[in-house]
């Protein structure tokens, strides 16, 4: 199990203890009205897989499949205890496990994999528990939709540095915030709630990105050393790389990580109006490619005096000035950019600097309150527009209703 699927399973684990503590949802108990089993640990090959039984009458379910290796029944056994024993199924005595009775729920440790836990939830389904997947379980048993939120987004962050700022959102930071600018905009406290949204604001273009990678599209007039400057950029040969224009005929991704921030790199076809049959269609597609894009690298040949000008209109996206070959520079350009040697790596350094610096201008500090999902933003900007037509108390009701879970109040 790698460092991403543990700390799931423990956030799991301290979510759904949290729920059953606060005895589930208070808006109705739905999860009371029927025993359900859920499955904690990732799918795949694991030593260890670990089942969650909860809800009504869940110790009464699992007693009729657990044979406890002392002849005690489960509702005998004592609470925060683990028990060995052997499951019993249908075809007749099954796997060795490990059983442990909680006040609200029972945990089911046994063998990892797939079959043997998708054994156990399948016999407990046929006794009338329902099956939830574990984001479903986290999500319907929170008491905070923010925190479910953050603890599903961590288990998907692809660096150590993303996994902190959504581990600040699980302890609260986001709520806190949130509940400040509910509090500020209902006591007619209008500056401070305009200014706190628009914090929150500015973080969310971060917070975006948290899990899904800022896409940086390289583009470039053929033969400029695109290929090679991605592959510098990732410290291995991913790209094609060959001295003869149109090498690059589609548009090759990669993912990597800069100074801790997920970042998709693309590879695209060298524009040239020149181009024709499949190279012509790989332009294209760069093209595509680069309207899509979070940071534009427009490269250039430093060889050249007057290199040949990529055309950026329409597009509105931020773009660096790249000039590769820096050791052949021509005496004649005067170009400003960032030179680089992708063969050497020299201003390599620089480059993957001032793409940070653009696309992550304001860092989050330890702690700060940061918006990462599609749905709290929405509900952002939706208080925004009412704050901003004079409805204070109708901007504070689509923040209040943003934070309870269930579905955003548009405005």
């Amino acid at each position: 199990m790698n460092l991403v699927d543990q700390g799931a399973f423990r956030w799991h684990t301290l979510w759904l203890e949290r729920a059953n503590r606060s005895n589930y949802r208070k808006d109705g108990q739905i999860l009371n009205k029927q025993a359900f089993v859920s499955l904690l640990t990732p799918p795949g090959r694991g030593a260890v897989a670990t089942v969650v039984v909860g809800g009504q009458d869940c110790v009464a379910c699992v007693a009729e499949r657990f044979d406890a290796a002392c002849g005690r029944r489960l509702d005998e056994l004592v609470i925060d205890r683990i028990f060995f024993g052997r499951w019993r199924s249908r075809e007749g005595p099954g796997e060795e496990l490990v059983v442990c009775r909680r006040s609200d729920w029972v945990e089911i440790h046994g063998h990892g994999g797939r079959a043997a836990p998708a054994s156990i939830i399948q016999d407990l389904v046929e006794d009338g528990c329902r099956e939830m997947a574990w984001p479903d379980l986290l999500w319907q048993t929170s008491a905070d939709p923010f925190a479910a939120e953050a603890c599903i987004a961590l288990t998907q962050a692809r660096t150590q540095r993303t996994a902190a700022i959504l581990m600040d959102q699980v302890r609260g930071a986001l709520r806190e915030q949130w509940e400040k600018v509910i509090r500020a905009l209902e006591s007619g406290d209008i500056p401070t709630a305009s200014a706190s949204m628009e914090e929150l604001t500015q973080q969310s273009c971060i917070g975006l990105h948290l899990i899904q990678p800022y896409r940086v599209v390289l583009c470039g007039p053929p033969n400029v050393g695109k290929s090679t400057l991605i592959n510098a950029l990732l410290g291995y040969q991913r790209s094609i790389v060959y001295d003869q224009p149109g090498t690059t005929r589609d548009v090759l991704t990669t993912h990597t990580a800069l100074e801790g921030w997920p970042i998709e790199l693309s590879d695209t076809a060298g524009l040239r109006d020149q181009a024709s049959g499949v190279e012509a269609e790989g332009v294209e597609r760069s093209r595509q490619q680069r309207e899509k894009a979070d940071l534009v690298l427009l490269i250039y040949d430093a060889s050249q005096s007057s290199p040949e000008v990529i055309l950026t209109e329409g597009s509105g996206q931020q773009h660096l000035t790249i000039y590769n070959k820096m050791d052949q520079r021509s005496s004649g350009l005067d170009g400003e950019g960032i030179f680089t040697n992708a063969l050497t790596g020299d201003g390599v350094g620089d480059l993957v600097k001032a793409i940070v610096e653009t696309l992550v201008p304001l860092p989050p500090r330890a702690g700060q309150a940061v918006p990462f999902t599609h749905r709290q933003v929405k509900a952002l900007k939706a208080s925004q527009v009412q704050l901003f037509s004079d409805q204070p108390q109708t901007a504070a009701a689509i923040l209040r209703a943003a934070a309870r879970v269930g579905p955003v109040v548009s405005s």
